[in-house]
Formats: structure tokens, sequence, C-alpha cells
């Protein structure tokens, strides 16, 4: 059937026009941010958060070992944070850079106020712990039921943070270089001899579960 002859009682068809429409609309990343960054529109951040938000819950996943009301609040925070300050990027990386950047740090600062408060609790009500994780520790954490977040509980904090942003947030070396604030030679030295080392743990791992 020809477009000039699609009627009202056909309701795909709206649909179909609506989606091109808004393809037609569609901007860059660059475009929008641009433009969010001249007119503080919230609207306009909310059309740039889809393409973070996986990445973002991963990240803070990571960071709070899967505490679901501490990742809550620390997206919630790092989103107006990075709504009020959006305006700092200078698009001399990726956004993502940018937005992985500040999440991060900001994360791992939350991560700190947050053990350091449960602490002074804890002293309050006198149940202090016998052994308390330092914010690294807690950073290290994963969950524990799957024999690779198992292993990789086991890398040091640079090694991880470093492996996960190249395998699985797919950073490029200058990305990660400029995430780190290391030279990209020790980006690349410190990311092969994670890969090694994870490869070698489990290995190690499944020779002892053969025994």
């Amino acid at each position: 059937m020809e477009a000039d002859e699609l009627t009202e009682e056909q309701p795909c068809a709206g649909i179909a026009e609506r989606a091109k429409s808004a393809g037609e609309h569609a901007i860059g990343e660059k475009q929008l941010i641009r433009e969010l960054i001249a007119f503080r529109d919230p609207v306009l951040f909310e059309r740039l958060l889809p393409a973070h938000l996986p990445w973002l819950r991963r990240l803070l996943y990571s960071v709070f070992n899967g505490a679901r009301e501490d990742m809550e609040d620390a997206e919630q925070e790092i989103l107006t944070g990075i709504y009020s300050d959006v305006g700092r990027y200078r698009f001399q990386s990726s956004f993502k850079t940018f937005f992985y950047r500040y999440a991060r740090n900001k994360a791992i600062d939350l991560l700190r106020k947050t053990v350091r408060l449960r602490r002074r609790e804890a002293a309050l009500k006198g149940e202090i712990p016998l052994a308390v994780a330092s914010p690294e520790e807690e950073f290290l954490k994963r969950d524990r039921r799957e024999e690779l977040s198992n292993r990789l509980l086991e890398l040091a904090a640079d090694e991880r943070d470093i492996l996960l942003m190249k395998d699985v947030e797919g950073f490029s070396i200058d990305e990660i270089s400029a995430v780190t604030g290391r030279k990209a030679g020790t980006v690349k030295s410190i990311l092969h001899r994670t890969r090694e080392k994870l490869f070698a743990l489990i290995e190690g791992r499944r020779r002892i579960c053969r025994t």
C-alpha cells in the first residue's frame, strides 16, 4: 500500500510516522550537549541519559557491592552533579570519558563518606566491627556467585578498574589515560599484566576444583 493510501483505520501507520519523524529530527550527542550547556534544559538532559545509564549503574554496582539503596542515592547525586557541572565539558574527549571520570570520582567519594558514617553509627551503638574494610576494599567487593567475579576481587584496585574500563565499558587506551591520570604506556602495561594475572587466577582455581 502506498503512503498516501494510509487512513485512520491503520493505527500502526501513525506509530511508524512518529518514529520516522523522531529519527529525522534526532541530533548528535555533541550537539545535544552544546544545547544543554547553552539552555540548561532538563528535557535535553533526559534525552542524553539513556546512552549512559547502563554503564553508570554497572559502575555503581561495582563500587557499592550491589547495595541497592546506596546505588540509588549515589546515582541521584551523580546525575544532579553532572547536570550542574556539564558546562565544564570542553569537548576535548568523548563525553562518556568526561562523565565516567566524574561519576567514578564521585562514587568513590560517596563510598568513603558512607563507610565513615557507618563506622560512627557502629561506634555509638557499641557495635565496633572486628574487621572494617577500607573504601578501597569495599570498592573491590563484587558478587561472589560467579567465578569471574570472584577472581576480579583478587585483583588490585587499579588493575581491576582499568580492566573493567577497557574490556567491559570499551574505553580506548587514551580515554583510560585521561580518566586515571596515567600515561598511555602505563595503562597498556597494567592492562597486559592484569589480563595475565586474571587468567592465572582462574586457571589456578579450576585446578584446585579438579583435585
